[in-house]
């Protein structure tokens, strides 16, 4: 019995020590963004998020194909300020229109790009 309570609390200040968060931590707030694009398509997508004003994302292209962007409150919609894809001279941009999360945002006629994001 002795030799438990001395491995536990061996444990319990090597856990303390180096800060280790328990399996049950809940995660941060963090919003994914990924850009999946056909063969051969080339897109470029930026976004805004609502609940966390003035912040956003910028820069994702078919070759940085993913990111996540910390936020400082759970975010709840964004909106697309830019999704241009070679396929579709128009793009997928709506200035206008909230998009909820999660979210799946299709562009292009037949080939194109998605963007998914939690």
């Amino acid at each position: 019995m002795r030799r438990f309570l001395v491995v536990v609390g061996l444990a319990a200040s090597l856990g303390a020590a180096f800060c280790t968060v328990p399996a049950g931590a809940g995660q941060g707030n963090d919003v994914t963004f990924m850009l999946s694009c056909d063969k051969g398509v080339t897109a470029t997508v930026a976004v805004d998020f609502v609940a966390n004003s003035g912040g956003d994302m910028t820069g994702l292209t078919c070759a940085i194909r993913r990111a996540v962007v910390p936020v400082r409150d759970p975010e709840t919609a964004v909106i697309v300020k830019q999704f241009d894809v070679s396929t579709d001279p128009e793009g997928c941009a709506d200035l206008t229109h909230q998009v909820a999360l999660p979210a799946r945002i299709d562009c292009g006629p037949k080939a194109g790009a998605r963007l998914t994001v939690r």
